[in-house]
């Protein structure tokens, strides 16, 4: 069973001068040979997806984009360990005619804060 999926989102009304490539690499301590290709599916005009599994909640994402500069992109990453939630949304904009995004996800059972600003006093001035 997958653990994860990931999708692809290129805003574009007709996807064949565009291509989508995504590595997940699972391993962290590894080398660089950990890395696998993921076998995507072309699931609507723009849209790849692919499902996959990490034992420890964490992992890294390479994907390659090839698409005209000004084409707006978005990434989701959403686990599918129990309630399904999202995990990772970015977007941005195709500047280069090859595109790498290059990032890493790790999966908290519940949300997780660095700090929580109401524990910190009032500064008085």
């Amino acid at each position: 069973m997958a653990d994860y999926v990931i999708t692809l989102k290129l805003e574009v009304d007709d996807d064949s001068d565009v291509q989508a490539r995504i590595w997940i690499d699972s391993d962290l301590p590894g080398d660089l040979w950990s890395e696998a290709e993921l076998p995507l599916e072309h699931v609507g005009p723009g849209t790849w997806s692919g499902q996959f599994s990490a034992e420890h909640g964490r992992f890294m994402y390479r994907v390659g984009i090839l698409a005209q500069p000004g084409t707006i992109w978005s990434l989701s990453i959403q686990s599918l360990i129990g309630q399904v939630r999202e995990l990772l949304f970015d977007s941005d904009e195709v500047t280069l005619p090859k595109e790498w995004l290059v990032g890493m996800c790790e999966d908290f059972p519940e949300p997780r804060r660095l700090f929580d600003l109401r524990e910190f006093p009032r500064l008085s001035s």
